[in-house]
């Protein structure tokens, strides 16, 4: 995210982008411990741009579809935690058993700024990267990221038990 002089973001780039990576104030220390998320994050960030688009329900062999990396009996979690730094005690009971995490926007304390909801669930990915035990395989190359646990990004409304009106 880059913010212009009156402390704003530039909306014109985030929104001819399919992508988009957040980072508060890694490195500031110079520690490469701290860079090495932002990397990661990079990485598979290119990985799923350059995969070919998906196409929801088929069940060809190509590489991006559900079917193919998860099979037919995918599970996920739907976190439900106001801020994502709760859920980092119980992420690895979490990752135990799960395909996916559902990343409840609507549920979160920080759901109306951009930069918070995006920047958390990067630290959900983080958390759960270490626990990534049912995750399929991301290629990049000769690359396999085996350590990507699917993030679902949702909003739900009222109908749909969540907290945002129908309209």
């Amino acid at each position: 995210h880059i913010k212009d002089q009156e402390g704003d973001f530039d909306s014109s780039l985030y929104q001819n982008s399919d992508y988009e990576i957040c980072i508060k104030d890694e490195g500031s220390d110079f520690s490469s411990a701290q860079w090495e998320h932002v990397q990661w994050e990079l990485t598979r960030m290119l990985a799923r741009a350059l995969l070919p688009p998906a196409i929801p329900g088929d069940q060809s062999n190509t590489v991006n579809t559900a079917y193919l990396t998860m099979g037919q009996h995918t599970f996920f979690l739907s976190l439900s935690f106001p801020t994502i730094e709760q859920v980092e005690p119980y992420v690895e009971d979490m990752c135990s058993d799960v395909d996916a995490m559902e990343y409840r926007a609507d549920l979160l304390d920080c759901r109306d700024d951009r930069f918070e909801t995006i920047y958390g669930q990067q630290t959900l990915r983080r958390y759960c990267r270490p626990h990534a035990k049912r995750a399929a395989g991301l290629p990049l190359g000769s690359l396999v990221l085996d350590d990507v646990m699917p993030t679902v990004y949702t909003v739900r409304t009222q109908n749909q038990a969540g907290t945002y009106p129908d309209d």
